[in-house]
């Protein structure tokens, strides 16, 4: 029998059709860290959990850490720790790095979060991709370029394409994260023309 946990700072529809798959996996005993009572799920899949623990920051690694901690004695042993967000897959890395868990750890996970820094790995290893540079001000960048915040999700996708948008650049980004990234896209922006943000329109 394998424990594993799952987290899930929200119970959302979405979350909780997860979470049903997991917990409805033979030989498997799962657990859940949430931010959301228990309560929110319905009675069956309640029924099916071996364990819940409430944190106050979903997404907080050492608040994920030590709620794993006590679903691993809870459990007898954490075999595998889950989670569906992307904003979870560095804390999660963290998480595994940090009490032996198999599976992504933080290393793995900002490659893939980071998206200049993945651009990097598969320069580094040969996979073509769209040239790239990771620029800190609105006089850095170029008009008619691609803009999306470094660590981000395809929703945040932007289009440069007048120097007025460009100069308002910084108050576009959302959060504190005024990093840019400038390169050539391989399709279309939001169902706008691919922009090449070297030579042009396309």
């Amino acid at each position: 029998m394998a424990n594993a946990v799952f987290v899930a700072p929200f119970l959302l529809p979405a979350t909780v059709r997860f979470i049903a798959a997991a917990a409805l996996l033979p030989d498997v005993r799962l657990g859940l860290i949430s931010q959301d009572p228990e309560e929110r799920l319905r009675d069956d899949l309640r029924a099916a959990l071996s364990g819940h623990y409430r944190v106050t920051d979903g997404t907080d690694a050492q608040q994920i850490a030590d709620a794993t901690r006590v679903m691993a004695r809870h459990l007898g042993s954490v075999d595998s720790l889950l989670g569906m967000l992307e904003q979870l897959q560095v804390p999660l890395g963290e998480v595994r790095d940090a009490l032996g868990i198999k599976g992504m750890g933080a290393e793995v996970a900002r490659n893939f979060r980071d998206k200049a820094r993945m651009k990097t790995v598969f320069e580094a290893n040969g996979v073509p991709c769209a040239r790239h540079r990771l620029v800190h001000s609105a006089v850095e960048a170029r008009a008619a370029a691609a803009l999306r915040p470094g660590v981000a999700t395809a929703y945040d996708i932007g289009l440069i394409d007048e120097q007025a948008v460009l100069n308002d650049v910084p108050g576009r980004l959302p959060g504190d994260r005024h990093d840019l990234i400038t390169g050539n896209q391989a399709g279309p922006v939001g169902g706008r023309p691919r922009v090449d943000g070297h030579h042009g329109r396309q």
